[in-house]
């Protein structure tokens, strides 16, 4: 089940900018060309593979996800 940035936003009471540069730290872009970092594609591949991110007992990756974003926030507004 995915979810829009906008509904992660809602959920995680964080601005909009902050959940897009979670996403691009995922990605780099060269010549035009995105690729996908480590992390980004280890978590599809397991997904692909039939593996579930299951961490301290979420079902889901977006909820694994949501986990990641809101401790990278907590750091942001810290720094």
């Amino acid at each position: 089940m995915s979810e829009t940035i906008k509904e992660v936003t809602d959920e995680l009471g964080i601005s909009k900018d902050k959940v897009k540069y979670q996403v691009r730290k995922l990605t780099v872009k060269k010549s035009g060309v995105t690729y996908l970092d480590n992390k980004a594609l280890s978590i599809i591949k397991d997904n692909l593979q039939g593996s579930v991110i299951q961490i301290e007992n979420k079902n889901s990756p977006s909820d694994f996800l949501r986990e990641q974003i809101a401790k990278s926030a907590k750091l942001l507004t810290k720094k």
